[in-house]
C-alpha cells in the first residue's frame, strides 16, 4: 500500500501500489486491488509511506583525500549512502584501492553501494592530491593505458592538464574503448 514514485517521464505517482520483490529483484509492481497474497511471504506496510527508484552519486571523492585522524572502514563511510537510498557511486579520483573496494561490493563480501571508479588525470603541479600527473601526450597516452589495465571505470581529466596532453587522452581513450 506504497505510493510509488516512477522515473518514466511525466509520470504522477502511483499510489496504493504493491510491490513484490523475489531474492533481489523486483518482479511486479501493481494495484494493491490486483496485488496476490501469499502465505510465505514478509509483508511491510506502506501506508502513507513513498517508493522511489535507487539513487546515484556521480560525483563523489570516497578514498582520495585520507584524514588521518579519522579513521573509518569502508562499510562505515559507505553504509550512509544505503541507509540514504543511494544505490551506486562515482568516484571522480579512485584509487586501486577504491577497486579493490568496488569488487569486494560486486562479490558480495561489503554491503555497499555499487562503486564506479574514475581515476583523475592533470598536469603538474595537480589541483588536488592523488591525480596522476602528465606532463606531455606520449605520458598521457600511456597512461590511458595504464588506467584501464588497472581496470579503473573511467577517468577524469583536470584542470591543469595541457590542450595537447587532453587530446592525447582522448584519442587514447577511442582506442581503449574500441579494443574492448
Amino acid at each position: 500500500n506504497v505510493t510509488v514514485l516512477s522515473m518514466a517521464p511525466g509520470a504522477a505517482p502511483e499510489p496504493n501500489m504493491t510491490v513484490r520483490i523475489e531474492g533481489e529483484r523486483i518482479i511486479a509492481i501493481e494495484p494493491v486491488i490486483q496485488a496476490t497474497s501469499q502465505d510465505d511471504c514478509t509483508v511491510v506496510d506502506g501506508q502513507g509511506k513513498w517508493l522511489i527508484p535507487g539513487l546515484f552519486d556521480m560525483h563523489v571523492h570516497f578514498l582520495s583525500e585520507p584524514i588521518p585522524e579519522l579513521e573509518f572502514t569502508p562499510e562505515e563511510i559507505l553504509t550512509p549512502y544505503l541507509a540514504n537510498g543511494v544505490l551506486q557511486i562515482l568516484d571522480m579520483a579512485a584509487t586501486p584501492d577504491t577497486n579493490a573496494i568496488r569488487d569486494a561490493v560486486a562479490a558480495g563480501k561489503i554491503v555497499a553501494p555499487f562503486i564506479a571508479s574514475g581515476a583523475m588525470i592533470d598536469g603538474d603541479p595537480p589541483l588536488r592530491p592523488g591525480a596522476i600527473v602528465v606532463a606531455d601526450p606520449a605520458e598521457a597516452r600511456a597512461v590511458v593505458a595504464e588506467i584501464a589495465g588497472a581496470g579503473f571505470d573511467f577517468m577524469k581529466v583536470y584542470s591543469k592538464l595541457s590542450a595537447e596532453a587532453f587530446a592525447a587522452v582522448r584519442e587514447a581513450s577511442k582506442r581503449t574503448v574500441a579494443m574492448r
